[in-house]
C-alpha cells in the first residue's frame, strides 16, 4: 500500500512539476524574438523618435529622426534608423506619433528584436528606451 501513495505522488510531482515548465516556457515565447541586454547599450543617434506601426502588443516600430533647423523652422529628417519602443504601463503609442528626445536624454539600446518584414526577409533592429545620457 505505501509503494502505491509513493507511486502515486510520484505522478503528481510530475505533472505539476511539467505544468510550471510549460507555463515558464509559454511566458518566454511572448518574447521570442527580442533579447535585452543586461545593461543598456549605446545611445543611437537621433533627436525624436517617430512611430510608424504599432504592434498588436502595444511595442511600436519607429524611426529615428535628427532635427535640422531651416530659416528658424525646426524639421525631422529619417535617419533611415529603424528601432523599436517598448511599452510600458500607462504609455500607449500611436501611428505617426512624433516623441522629441530632451537634450539631456538619448535612446539607448536595451536589446534586439527580430522581425519578418512583407518579403519574408528576417530584420534585426534595436530596442530602445530614453536614458539619461
Amino acid at each position: 500500500m505505501k509503494k502505491i501513495w509513493i507511486f502515486s505522488g510520484g505522478i503528481v510531482i510530475g505533472m505539476v512539476l511539467m505544468f510550471v515548465i510549460l507555463l515558464i516556457i509559454g511566458k518566454c515565447s511572448t518574447n521570442n524574438n527580442m533579447t535585452y541586454f543586461d545593461k543598456p547599450g549605446k545611445c543611437i543617434e537621433g533627436d525624436a523618435i517617430e512611430v510608424f506601426q504599432v504592434l498588436p502588443n502595444g511595442d511600436a516600430l519607429a524611426w529615428m529622426q535628427k532635427a535640422e533647423t531651416i530659416g528658424g523652422e525646426t524639421t525631422y529628417i529619417d535617419t533611415n534608423v529603424t528601432v523599436l519602443l517598448p511599452c510600458s504601463e500607462g504609455r500607449a503609442f500611436y501611428d505617426n506619433e512624433l516623441i522629441k528626445i530632451p537634450k539631456d536624454m538619448c535612446a539607448k539600446q536595451i536589446g534586439v528584436y527580430n522581425y519578418p518584414n512583407k518579403d519574408g526577409h528576417i530584420l534585426t533592429v534595436p530596442i530602445v528606451d530614453l536614458h539619461k545620457k
